[in-house]
């Protein structure tokens, strides 16, 4: 019998599908295993780059820290710097170069360390002073995040030859998914470059665009700009309707009376410029300033819907006390008891819908009280005084705060009981009266519960408004001085029903006055501000109290303004001491261009043009002639003019304009100062009559302006006063490490 297969082939086929099956789950298995550590690698890096971008931008937010901290040293050593330079200056004539740098850089250093070191020890700083400056990085102590700094290393305070250093300072910043970051470093507070041996007999002049001796106007709706330092006269400057001016790159804009800003009109100083004025007029227009606003003056604010926002340092120098310390002012005594509202510095409110933002203001100076202006209604029959506020920023609401409560005046008297009263009742009160005082100082007052004796009030002040047929009596209080009014407008403001009418005419004034609460910003308030921000109304007190040490120091300061802001309208330059008795009496183109001579050169009403190979040089006598354009001559080449009358700007120029008249910069136009080539500019030489002259021969000490190196030989401590030193240069981080 053949054999029996018991295995077929086809039977063993089929047993081998048990062997692939184990070599797939094999290759799952395998492929599962790969697709998970591929899966895991790719987690592993996304963490890391989580933790890579939560540790960088924990870190960048501690540099934001640090930051802040700089900026806030950097209004330390502004005022340090400007205590510096005043003192130099008050000595100037009584000691050489040396001895000013050396007490510079002393009195530089002293009121940083007074500033910053601790209570108890004077080679440390205080570190709660720093915690201060931070604002966005604020440490929010319930949840533990933001910046704190560091208590585990001695924060020592020393001085060097090249200034004060903050060692050992080190900052924390934790964030909210508990990620850490230290920044440690050490800030050097450095001695900024001012040279003491130049004179400050010499004009920066050749920094300027444009010098304007009577007035400076830009005028027709449109866009303008200059670039460089501008004297716009001693009428005033206008940026009139509609017109939008931007001005850039200005170590010096100077005026010796009001600098207005027109209905729908526009300013914009940008880039550290430093303004001198001695009024600020915005009306129903945007006025946006940073840099060095100085005003001896108010800034006042009227019309609708005004924009205005005060950034960098805005001093209002302006106070009837002290101006009368200023040697600029000895023949003003009479004036300014007279009328001392004139020199009291503050920000007045008196249009609709404005817009005040002063959040990004590293300082805020407000010397004086401001006014109520009852002298413009003055009439031939009833001469009006200004009435001082307790106020140094004031909206015209608040008016009704000071004058004398009803119940006050002619109590018991039928015509009594009033204010304002008629003309016809106030003289019946009078005669009711038979020669008695009409206010009465022991009435309580409503509300108050005190009488105005109580309050420190003794007197009052009338004011007639001429109406049709007759007249208005208004009686307002009268203060002894500024802490009176002060504490009167706060205990007034202090009542619920009187905040709630006042808060409620303030809206209707203004959209916002916003004061950013915890900034840096310091303030040195004569008289108290009232703020409006996100709805609602609060007040800030005048700092009299609190600057008490300060005071003299606050005092010497606005009197040295005072003769700054004199000198430089006279003769462009910052030290008055340094003015002669004849330039004293002069303007400023008197002082700048020997006139004479020019026609004489020239010849009366005429023009010459001084010509090189790229640019020209016009001397023109247009005193009674026609207004002098750029546009007659290549914008390429025009770069220096000087006109006995007006000059129209209706071109882009690049040069200097100095100008007996008035100038006017037109739409579509521009100006741009050019020292290098004005230096070159008033060397080119012409022959007339076999005589040889060029341009600086026909400017007082012009021959200077070129030694000098272009640009102006009182560059240097003037420099220090205007702003032109970069306080960011000299807060220094040093052996900064990060971890």
């Amino acid at each position: 019998m053949p054999r029996r297969n018991l295995f077929p082939l086809t039977d063993q086929k089929k047993n081998n599908k048990g062997s692939s099956l184990v070599l797939v789950i094999v290759a799952i298995a395998f492929i599962g295993i790969l697709t998970a550590i591929i899966l895991n690698l790719c987690l592993m890096n996304y963490r890391m780059k989580y933790m890579d971008l939560s540790s960088k931008d924990n870190f960048y937010t501690a540099e934001t820290a640090l930051d802040e901290i700089k900026a806030g040293l950097g209004i330390e050593v502004s005022d340090a710097l400007s205590v510096a330079y005043i003192k130099v200056m008050q000595q100037y004539s009584g000691t050489n170069s040396e001895e000013r740098r050396t007490g510079f850089q002393y009195t530089y250093l002293e009121k940083l360390r007074a500033e910053l070191r601790t209570a108890s020890d004077s080679g440390k700083y205080d570190c709660s002073l720093l915690k201060g400056y931070l604002k966005e990085t604020k440490l929010d102590v319930s949840t533990g995040v933001g910046a704190d700094l560091s208590d585990t290393v001695q924060p020592l305070l020393t001085a060097t030859e090249r200034g004060l250093i903050l060692k050992n300072l080190v900052i924390k910043y934790k964030d909210a998914q508990d990620y850490v970051t230290y920044i440690k470093t050490d800030i050097l507070l450095a001695f900024p470059s001012v040279d003491f041996t130049q004179t400050s007999t010499m004009p920066d002049l050749l920094s300027f665009g444009l010098v304007a001796n009577n007035d400076f106007t830009v005028s027709a709706a449109g866009t303008t700009s200059i670039n460089g330092s501008v004297y716009g006269g001693k009428e005033g400057m206008t940026v009139s309707d509609g017109s939008k001016l931007t001005i850039d790159n200005a170590k010096q804009i100077i005026t010796n009376k009001a600098l207005t800003v027109q209905t729908n009109g526009s300013l914009t100083l940008t880039n550290n410029t430093s303004l001198w004025a001695k009024n600020l007029l915005v009306d129903a227009s945007n006025l946006d300033l940073n840099g060095y606003s100085n005003i001896a003056d108010d800034l006042t604010i009227k019309g609708k819907a005004s924009n205005i926002r005060l950034a960098g340092d805005f001093y209002g120098f302006g106070n009837a006390a002290t101006a009368k310390n200023a040697l600029s002012l000895q023949g003003e005594q009479t004036a300014i008891e007279k009328n001392p509202a004139d020199y009291s510095s503050s920000i007045i409110v008196n249009g609709s819908g404005s817009n005040i933002d002063l959040s990004d203001l590293n300082k805020l100076v407000l010397s004086g009280n401001a006014y109520i202006s009852t002298s413009s209604k003055s009439t031939v029959a009833n001469t009006n005084v200004d009435v001082m506020l307790g106020e140094s920023l004031t909206v015209k609401s608040n008016q009704v705060i000071y004058m004398v409560p009803p119940e006050c005046i002619g109590q018991g008297m039928h015509n009594g009981g009033a204010n304002p009263m008629n003309g016809t009742q106030y003289s019946n009160l009078v005669a009711e009266l038979g020669g008695n005082e009409i206010v009465n100082y022991d009435v309580k007052m409503k509300g108050l519960g005190k009488s105005l004796k109580e309050m420190g009030v003794s007197s009052y002040q009338k004011a007639f408004y001429p109406v049709s047929g007759g007249s208005m009596v208004y009686f307002f209080l009268k203060f002894d001085n500024e802490d009176v009014a002060n504490n009167y407008f706060r205990a007034y403001y202090g009542i619920e029903e009187n905040k709630k009418r006042l808060d409620d005419y303030l809206k209707l004034y203004v959209d916002e006055i916003n004061i950013q609460e915890g900034s840096p910003t310091k303030f040195n308030l004569n008289g108290n501000l009232m703020k409006y921000v996100s709805g609602t109304v609060s007040t800030k007190n005048d700092t009299r109290a609190e600057d008490t040490g300060d005071r003299n120091y606050l005092d010497t300061k606005q009197a040295t303004f005072q003769d700054m802001f004199a000198a430089q309208g006279i003769k462009l330059i910052d030290s008055y001491h340094e003015l002669t008795e004849t330039e004293k009496n002069n303007d400023v183109f008197t002082n700048l261009v020997l006139e004479s001579d020019m026609r004489g050169f020239i010849g009366t009403n005429q023009r010459k043009e001084f010509t090189g190979t790229d640019m020209i040089s016009v001397l023109v006598d247009n005193k009674n002639g026609a207004v002098f354009k750029t546009s007659e001559y290549n914008a390429d080449k025009l770069r220096f003019v000087v006109a006995t009358g007006n000059v129209l700007i209706d071109s882009n120029f690049k040069g200097l304009i100095i100008a007996k008249g008035s100038v006017t910069l037109k739409a579509g136009g521009s100006v741009t100062a050019s020292p290098d080539d004005v230096a070159k500019a008033i060397q080119l030489e012409k022959e007339i009559a076999g005589v040889t002259k060029c341009p600086m021969d026909f400017l007082v000490g012009g021959s200077d302006y070129v030694l000098s190196g272009a640009v102006g030989a009182s560059q240097g401590a003037a420099d220090a006063a205007q702003g032109a030193v970069n306080i960011k240069d000299l807060v220094i981080c040093e052996n900064w490490t990060k971890e």
